[in-house]
């Protein structure tokens, strides 16, 4: 049997281990459960991936992203491991094919995420596998104090009963205490080995930047940076504006965000990882799972909700192990705007209670009724119908999916219904002349039994499956029957689909649970706080990120904005401030020019230089060199 070290050399061409690897691989082929707590970036997937190379049989692999899992069995199968994941791109027959790789070939890791685990059809093929290692990724989303909650974590400890000789490992980098104490009893793992590396990577460093003018900020940032850099936002307009911003200053830029279409989201990130997009503008919904070698900025152009956010994103720079920074701009207004957008937007009793019940009328369910099929509906269009608040819609929404009383998936997407209009011998005469569309027409009559009779709801993924032509040609052979009258099409806006799990009983459904929700409140509460307090604190930043998690405060990093501050307090500002000028009195320099001229280390040249621009006592051209204003 290979070692560990065998493993890593062989498929990764690494000839150590980062801290802690060794012991975690180590206590799982021991056959012990296993915590692993490692910072983002610290390698937690080869925890599972080497010990899942050397047993026999299939490693498990739960993930909460279908961007993660597709993102690892690429990278695996680049190496010419056999794994797939089971994402909701593919239809259920797709998955038992898939599964029946599992159980008769050579495949080594199956990525699912818990909610389709549990499709019951599918579960029941998985538990007969030759499982022999279970790995719960993201393993803080079990635990309803953590960040990223989802419900179907909760289901995951009966995989202790499916599989009680074969050991678990959960893994993670966000949890606190009480989190931490949530995952070991909701995973029922029997006397675990916990490891916990640092929180904080040396090569990162923690930046606070406060301004009123955080676009000049970003421009400024972004055209000394000679890696790629990651900006997140809270908003899909504000992403689609700073990259209209960054176009104009001539910054390859993309924005992506849910309302971005799947084809163009693989474009974004396939050109991103390959460096040919320099800089990428997201909401929270890009970044987890993704291990780009080269990220030397990470900026937040709107603080997170939450340490445990920031901490996450963040952690995407400098996974390289070469120097990083994490930048978070703020200013006063910041304050008001997270307090009215996550707890102002938390609803009462009585609007939750209310937009419960519109989301029934909405979707025409009866007192007493507990409808068969989902429904997809367009959030905005519902929230503007009844005049609600569209976060106050959302968190509801959100409240009810914790809370089983719908299921809730976010859609982004156009859905589709078609009717062909035309006969068997107008058809066939139309596709011996138009032979490009004839694969796609013939695929939707295989599939589709009624369609000739009704308008059908068409599964747009399947069909890009089983068609395999790109979604924007789809797009065109649609419009195409449809201009020529051989098919009805109406395309329908969805963003949001509904299931409901218990029959609608209005204020009986919401009293049951509202107690919660006014625990919510308080732990959104106490997060916003400790983030606040994370940038306007005056001490060490990375101290501040392991107070909260829970470590212990080590002596500062000195690399952060406020040890750096300090640093800077021991010079002479405005005698460095004078050097710079009178230097540019002669010619523009740039950066490594001013400070390669200066007697001081190059962190406080450059902080000085930031102050300048930012009282615009020094201008920076296009060509990144600075001169006086």
């Amino acid at each position: 049997m290979k070692s560990p070290k065998d493993i890593l050399k062989q498929y990764w061409n690494y000839e150590t281990f980062r801290p802690l690897q060794e012991q975690i691989i180590n206590s799982v082929l021991e056959k012990k459960d296993t915590l692993c707590i490692l910072p983002t970036g610290g390698g937690k997937s080869l925890c599972y991936q080497v010990p899942g190379l050397i047993l026999d049989g299939i490693t498990l692999v739960i993930s909460p992203l279908i961007a993660l899992m597709k993102d690892q069995v690429r990278e695996l199968n680049q190496m010419n491991i056999k794994a797939y994941a089971l994402t909701s791109n593919f239809s259920t027959d797709d998955c038992l094919r898939i599964l029946d790789n599992c159980s008769y070939g050579k495949v080594k890791f199956l990525y699912v995420s818990p909610e389709r685990l549990f499709n019951e059809i599918l579960y029941k093929r998985i538990i007969d596998l030759k499982i022999n290692l279970v790995a719960i990724d993201e393993a803080h989303c079990i635990s309803e104090w953590g960040n990223d909650f989802r419900p179907a974590y909760k289901k995951l400890s009966i995989l202790k009963d499916e599989f009680t000789n074969t050991p678990i490992i959960s893994l993670t980098a966000t949890a606190t205490k009480q989190v931490e104490g949530d995952i070991l009893k909701s995973l029922k793992l029997l006397n675990p080995n916990t490891f916990k590396g640092d929180l904080i990577r040396p090569n990162l460093s923690f930046k606070i930047i406060e301004t009123q003018d955080k676009t000049f900020i970003l421009n400024n940032l972004i055209s000394k940076s000679e890696g790629s850099v990651l900006v997140y936002t809270r908003s899909r307009k504000e992403t689609i504006k700073l990259k209209n911003i960054l176009i104009q200053q001539k910054i390859n830029s993309e924005a992506f965000h849910g309302g971005v279409t799947n084809e163009k989201k693989d474009f974004i990130l396939t050109n991103w990882l390959n460096n040919k997009i320099k800089v990428v503008i997201a909401t929270s919904a890009f970044g987890m799972g993704i291990n780009k070698k080269n990220l030397r900025l990470v900026i937040h152009y709107s603080p997170p909700e939450s340490i445990e956010n920031y901490y996450q994103e963040a952690g995407r720079a400098g996974r390289d192990e070469k120097y990083a920074e994490a930048v978070l701009l703020y200013n006063d207004s910041d304050k008001k705007r997270l307090q009215r957008q996550f707890i102002d937007s938390i609803p009462s009793k009585k609007e939750l209670t209310e937009i419960y019940k519109k989301l029934c009328s909405y979707n025409q369910v009866a007192y007493g009724e507990l409808p068969e099929n989902s429904f997809k509906f367009n959030i905005v269009s519902f929230s503007n119908t009844y005049e609600f608040n569209i976060l106050k819609v959302y968190n509801t929404f959100q409240i009810l999916d914790r809370n089983k009383i719908i299921e809730l998936n976010k859609q982004y997407k156009n859905h589709y219904e078609i009717q062909f209009k035309v006969g068997n011998k107008t058809l066939i005469n139309f596709i011996e002349k138009n032979k490009d569309v004839e694969h796609v027409v013939k695929t939707l009559l295989r599939n589709y039994g009624g369609i000739r009779d009704a308008k059908t709801k068409i599964n747009i993924q399947y069909l890009l499956n089983k068609t395999r032509v790109k979604e924007s040609k789809l797009n065109e052979i649609f419009k195409y029957l449809e201009n020529s009258q051989i098919i009805n099409l109406d395309i329908g806006n969805s963003d949001t689909e509904v299931r409901f799990i218990k029959p609608r009983e209005d204020d009986r459904t919401i009293n049951v649970f509202y107690k919660d929700i006014l625990n919510l409140k308080k732990v959104k509460e106490d997060k916003l706080k400790s983030i606040i307090y994370f940038y306007e604190n005056k001490s060490c930043k990375s101290n501040i990120i392991r107070d909260y998690f829970g470590y212990n405060v080590t002596k500062d990093c000195g690399k952060c904005s406020y040890c750096i501050s300090n640093k800077i307090l021991k010079f002479d500002y405005s005698k460095i401030k004078k050097e710079v000028l009178l230097l540019l009195d002669k010619k523009e320099l740039n950066i490594k020019e001013i400070y390669s001229l200066l007697n001081y280390n190059k962190e406080i040249v450059v902080s000085i230089i930031k102050g300048m621009l930012e009282e615009k006592s020094i201008l920076i051209s296009p060509n990144n060199k600075y001169r006086k204003h």
